[in-house]
């Protein structure tokens, strides 16, 4: 029973997580609205050009129901998020052994992480692509999902899907709770418990399929290279380059060709990166027990 309460705890920095993300949206359109009221709607009161009713009217048009501020919003919710777990994750290791990132950053490591995560975003288009046009039920969520996500300013999705996400998603599941969980179970069960949190963060049952799958790598890339920069990075590679998968034409024989070339890809990958070397650690006090990752 102890076991059992310990590994519930370790796996409670994912409701924090997306209750900071839930209180910071909600911040963020409360200041948001005051703001708005403040410049637009007393104005246009003090002119004549409109009363309280319509002034109510538009902020809600305008705020509540924007879908250009509610994605600025999620957006720096998800910042806030990653930086109370950067803390977080800097509190956890603090006494680790850290890696020499010179001893990782390698062109034949870097250039193993861009095929792995080529190959994962070409394995996952195909399989997608293949597989939803006979789910309509499943097809339609997942576009309206794609369509939401892709619905803000075009910078702020670029550096929402490129730069922000993949760091603080990291430190989140890869970070915090990867090392919590592993506190108490072999690296193994704790890798998958936590690429099934990974999953349902993404409330979506076509992205929870994928990014069960997707943390599961990032997380064995974490146990391999021992530095969380290594899953940030591979995950930054994964989703730009669903901008390069949008520039092929949608092909049967083209999602045949993104399976076999991401199949192959993420296999080549994955061999020569459990031939990898055991990074340079360089010590700092003592070595927590977080420092090495259990893989009984």
């Amino acid at each position: 029973m102890k076991k059992f309460l310990s590994i519930i705890v370790a796996v409670l920095p994912a409701l924090a997580a997306f209750g900071i993300q839930v209180l910071g949206a909600i911040l963020f359109l409360i200041f948001y609205g005051i703001i708005y009221f403040l410049t637009t709607g007393i104005s246009a009161i003090n002119s004549g050009d409109g009363d309280v009713a319509s002034s109510l009217e538009d902020f809600v048009n305008n705020v509540l129901l924007s879908t250009e501020v509610n994605y600025l919003g999620s957006a720096l919710s998800i910042v806030l998020c990653g930086v109370v777990f950067y803390f977080w994750y800097r509190g956890i290791t603090r006494n680790e052994a850290k890696v020499k990132l010179r001893s990782i950053c390698t062109g034949k490591n870097i250039g193993l992480l861009v095929l792995l995560g080529l190959g994962s975003q070409f394995l996952i288009s195909g399989l997608l692509s293949m597989i939803l046009p006979f789910m309509e039920d499943l097809l339609t969520d997942y576009a309206e999902t794609m369509e939401l996500l892709q619905s803000g300013n075009t910078i702020v999705v670029v550096l929402l899907t490129v730069l922000i996400a993949p760091i603080c998603e990291e430190l989140i599941f890869r970070g915090v709770i990867l090392h919590n969980l592993n506190r108490q179970l072999p690296f193994l069960a704790a890798n998958l418990i936590q690429a099934a949190l990974f999953g349902i963060y993404h409330m979506n049952i076509v992205q929870g399929v994928y990014a069960f799958l997707l943390g599961y790598v990032l997380g064995y890339v974490f146990y391999k290279f021992r530095t969380i920069v290594a899953p940030i990075a591979l995950h930054m590679i994964v989703n730009s380059s669903a901008f390069l998968i949008e520039l092929f034409p949608s092909y049967y024989f083209v999602f045949i060709l993104f399976l076999v070339i991401g199949a192959i890809a993420m296999f080549v990958a994955i061999f020569f990166i459990q031939k990898t070397e055991a990074p340079i650690m360089v010590m700092k006090t003592k070595i927590s027990s977080y420092g090495d990752f259990d893989d009984n």
